[in-house]
C-alpha cells in the first residue's frame, strides 16, 4: 500500500499525498507506564518515538494523523484502568471524524526548498 509510484512519488506528498483527505490513527500498547515515555524517563516522549510513523508514512503520504491511542503497561494496570482505556477506545473509535489531530505539514511554506514536479 506505501509503495513508490502508489501512496507517494511523483510530486505527492504530504497535503499533495496520494491519501489527503483520509484519516489515520495508531493504536498501540507498550510495555511500561507513561513515565519511562517521558523526558525524564528512560525512553523518549511517546510522541517522539510515533514520529516516524505519524509524519514519515501516515503524514507523508497524506494522511491527517489523528493523535494516537497508547496503553501504557497493559499487563500491569487493574481491571478499572483497563475499562477505562477501553471506555476511551471506544469513544475515540466513535467520534474518529471529529478526533483531535496532530499538526500537518504545509507544503507550500517550503516551495522555495522542494520541487513539487520531482520524481521518486
Amino acid at each position: 500500500m506505501f509503495a513508490v509510484g502508489r501512496a507517494y512519488g511523483g510530486g505527492r506528498w504530504f497535503d499533495g499525498g496520494a491519501f489527503a483527505g483520509k484519516r489515520a490513527m495508531l493504536s498501540v500498547t507498550v510495555g511500561g507506564p507513561s513515565e519511562v515515555y517521558s523526558d525524564v524517563g528512560i525512553y523518549a516522549p511517546i510522541n517522539e518515538i510515533l514520529y516516524p510513523i505519524h509524519h514519515g508514512i501516515f503524514g507523508f503520504t497524506g494522511f491527517t494523523v489523528i493523535e494516537p491511542i497508547v496503553v501504557y503497561g497493559p499487563n500491569r494496570i487493574d481491571d478499572a484502568a483497563r475499562a477505562d482505556y477501553l471506555a476511551r477506545y471506544r469513544e475515540r473509535l466513535l467520534s474518529l471524524d471529529s478526533a483531535p489531530t496532530l499538526p500537518q505539514l504545509n507544503t507550500a511554506q517550503y516551495e522555495g526548498f522542494v520541487r513539487r514536479d520531482a520524481h521518486m
